[in-house]
């Protein structure tokens, strides 16, 4: 050992300096992806972790597909189609005029202009179509509304 540290003394200075530098650059190397390679392992993991929360957070698109259908079909077993009797029971206090068998049918309701606007809503939940003729007349207070269910309507 001793010649060989003896060698490397007699060498020239610019090659024990950059035999020096070279040795320390390898060793700072080696310390350097001794201490990247953890990190890299976290961040592999973390890459992990996040995969599985956009998986979770975006489903894919046959999982939705069968979320839908299972919604679709709670909703067809739960929703009863209202009648239009039913919605003319629920508004008699507005109900001015009902001739179910007249043809067309007419039903004339006096409500409020706010009322006016969900009164389609209720129709459209009833077996009934929305009548595709009305007559709105404004009253001091309240609204007339005329609606016709024709027969091409009510199919």
């Amino acid at each position: 050992m001793n010649e060989l540290m003896w060698r490397y003394v007699l060498w020239p200075f610019a090659w024990r300096a950059g035999c020096s530098v070279l040795v320390v650059a390898t060793m700072l190397l080696l310390l350097w992806l001794l201490q990247l390679r953890p990190q890299h392992q976290a961040l592999a993991e973390l890459t992990v972790q996040q995969r599985q929360l956009q998986q979770a957070l975006h489903p894919s698109i046959d999982s939705l597909a069968t979320e839908i259908a299972k919604l679709q079909a709670r909703q067809r077993e739960s929703a009863t189609t209202s009648s239009l009797e039913q919605l003319v029971n629920t508004r008699g206090a507005q109900l001015q005029n009902w001739q179910p068998q007249a043809q067309p049918s007419e039903l004339v309701l006096q409500l409020a202009w706010r009322e006016f606007m969900p009164l389609f809503g209720e129709l459209a939940g009833t077996a009934q179509p929305i009548p595709q003729r009305f007559s709105l007349r404004s009253g001091p207070r309240l609204l007339t509304a005329e609606l016709w269910l024709e027969p091409s309507d009510a199919e």
